[in-house]
């Protein structure tokens, strides 16, 4: 808290300096390939949100941005994304890849700590996310699709304030407040640009032992260097957390603290080839106490670490490209319920994209070494052709993850590890379309068959503990995915996303599965954008959900915004309709929260 406070100071005191420059980046499109090409990303279904649609989603999180992303599953354990588990195309939280600027972030203990980050949407110049395999682009756990959170390039100045109400659970001792303080502030010259960004969230929670506190800071210069362009980045989130019920029903408690840090360096080294290096390292601290009022009686202390370094050549031949790179990492973790254990992997990898005509067809082929799985090679191919505005896709890939360092170790009375898993596999099958109709209408869709093999997962006899972590066997995913976006008239605009899953279950009679079933069935998002006169916009938002495995929800929220002289003014209205449900089984969500949120422009 003195950081920000330090920061804030620094900020309000040098507000009367110039201010930065706004710009748009082009479209990367990292998430889907290095190739940075837009013609070959639209061949892939692909969503991107822009700094402006970011903002305009109110969300306070990268959880909460990301939940309002066709297709996606985002199951939280509390408000202002506490923790939460992502979930797309019928994968579960483990086989979704999350990357920083094009590097990965999963956390390897647990898929559970992977969005422990010190980032928030206000940090970010877009979010990508491809549906579908990505194993022969970025390596493991890359089965429902990969999300990619770019990071801002010019500086902002800023300072963000708000505060929530709920509706606290009955007999419950809280009082179901929270407030939130985000700020930002940059340089810019000739030498580079500079960029802070601190934040605090509180709250005493919406039922007893859901309480949280957490403090952020993180840092990002960009400086040019040897006819090249030099990024660092980096920084920390310190988070405790009640976590009743999370995990097993008892008033729990978590700390965790997550480090990031990052850099790249790009530049040209010939005609039409260019060289880009990254490097990334993550640390994350997690202590976890069962009973919050006797610690001593279990208790969980664990450490782990990322790092990774890649680098990688991009040739162009007219309007062919290709990339040659090459990666390592090395994870490990010190716990005293799971051990000492560290694990190295290597890769090779080659893309490259050929155009012809209305044709154009994309290959990628990635080989993979660890101490953990030996050799996983991931080929894919993709054709695509475009037909009047309409543009048609065919692809096929292989997909792979690793067990996580809990699957393979963690132990306690309600759940054990088994370190003879075997690494999970797939085969991807899939079709896409994009269309656009009348020059309003704006239509995605995608099928996909997924064949996978030895998924992992916690099995048990029903309801008799405890859960032990097993190999599956043969599973089949079937799906659909559809988004349309109407954009013809001024003052409102809708948008409907569609997605169906389809999982064969081959358990045997009488036993269940913790996590491999959990997906919906059928996800529906209902997105109603109004801009009305006074420069007032209001934003309607809707979610529905059916599961075959647990009960069935639907929630409403909406946002009100209004440009003032010095910044804006928004009202948010979370579960509008005050809702009683459960994205996780047994943790209850908040009822009715509202939010208002001032922002100053320094």
């Amino acid at each position: 808290m003195h950081i920000l406070l330090l920061l804030l100071c620094v900020a309000i005191g040098q507000a009367h300096t110039s201010h930065a420059q706004m710009y748009q980046m082009d479209p990367v499109y990292v998430s889907a390939s290095r190739l940075s090409s837009e013609p070959e990303a639209g061949s892939r279904l692909i969503a991107v949100l822009d700094s402006a649609q970011i903002a305009q989603t109110g969300a306070t999180n990268i959880a909460d941005l990301l939940s309002v992303l066709p297709g996606i599953h985002a199951r939280t354990r509390g408000p202002l994304g506490v923790q939460t588990d992502l979930e797309m195309a019928g994968a579960t939280f483990s086989q979704v890849l999350v990357l920083v600027d094009g590097m990965r972030i999963n956390d390897p203990q647990t898929g559970h700590h992977t969005l422990n980050t010190p980032l928030r949407p206000s940090d970010l110049q877009r979010v990508e996310v491809v549906y579908g395999g990505g194993s022969a682009v970025h390596g493991p756990d890359a089965f429902g699709g990969v999300v990619n959170l770019v990071l801002r390039r010019a500086p902002q100045r800023h300072v963000q304030l708000s505060g929530h109400w709920g509706d606290a659970e009955e007999d419950s001792d809280v009082a179901a407040v929270a407030q939130r303080a985000n700020m930002r502030y940059g340089w810019q010259g000739t030498w580079g640009t500079l960029s802070l960004s601190a934040g605090k969230e509180r709250s005493d929670g919406y039922r007893d032992t859901t309480e949280f506190d957490t403090d952020r800071l993180y840092a990002q210069l960009r400086i040019p260097l040897a006819s090249g362009q030099l990024q660092l980045s980096g920084g920390v989130e310190d988070k405790a957390f009640g976590a009743k019920d999370f995990y097993a029903p008892y008033p729990s408690k978590e700390w965790t603290r997550a480090w990031l840090y990052s850099g790249q360096y790009q530049r040209s080294i010939g005609p039409h080839r260019d060289l880009t290096s990254r490097v990334l390292y993550r640390r994350h601290r997690d202590r976890f106490v069962l009973w919050r009022h006797n610690p001593d009686a279990y208790e969980n202390r664990h450490v782990n670490e990322l790092a990774t370094i890649e680098t990688h050549i991009a040739q162009t031949w007219g309007a062919s490209r290709i990339i040659l790179g090459t990666e390592l990492s090395h994870q490990r973790i010190d716990s005293n319920n799971l051990g000492q254990h560290h694990q190295t992997r290597g890769a090779l990898f080659a893309e490259s994209l050929y155009p012809v005509g209305r044709w154009s067809i994309s290959a990628s082929a990635r080989i993979d070494y660890s101490t953990a799985y030996a050799a996983e090679l991931s080929p894919a191919l993709r054709i695509a052709r475009h037909v009047g505005s309409t543009l048609l896709s065919v692809g096929l890939g292989r997909a792979f993850r690793a067990p996580s360092f809990t699957e393979f170790y963690y132990e306690d009375p309600n759940n054990v590890g088994n370190p003879d898993l075997n690494a999970e596999r797939a085969w991807i099958y899939d079709t896409g379309l994009q269309a656009q109709i009348l020059q309003y209408l704006h239509v995605q869709g995608q099928t996909y068959v997924r064949f996978e093999s030895n998924l992992v997962d916690y099995v048990r006899p029903i309801e008799q503990p405890p859960w032990r972590a097993q190999n599956l066997g043969k599973v089949r995913t079937l799906g659909v995915l559809i988004n349309v976006a109407y954009r013809k008239w001024e003052y409102i605009q809708p948008s409907l996303n569609y997605s169906w899953n389809d999982k064969t279950q081959n358990l045997a009679d009488g036993f269940e599965s913790k996590y491999v079933f959990t997906q919906p069935r059928h996800q529906i998002g209902l997105h109603i954008g109004h801009h009305l006169p006074a420069d007032i916009r209001i934003r309607w938002r809707y979610d529905y959900r059916q599961r075959t495995r647990a009960d069935d929800y639907a929630v409403a929220q909406v946002s009100l915004s209004r440009s003032t002289a010095h910044g804006s003014v928004r009202l948010h209205i979370r579960n509008l309709t005050d809702a009683r449900y459960e994205e996780i089984a047994g943790v209850p969500m908040p009822g009715r929260w509202f939010e208002v949120e001032t922002i100053f422009d320094l």
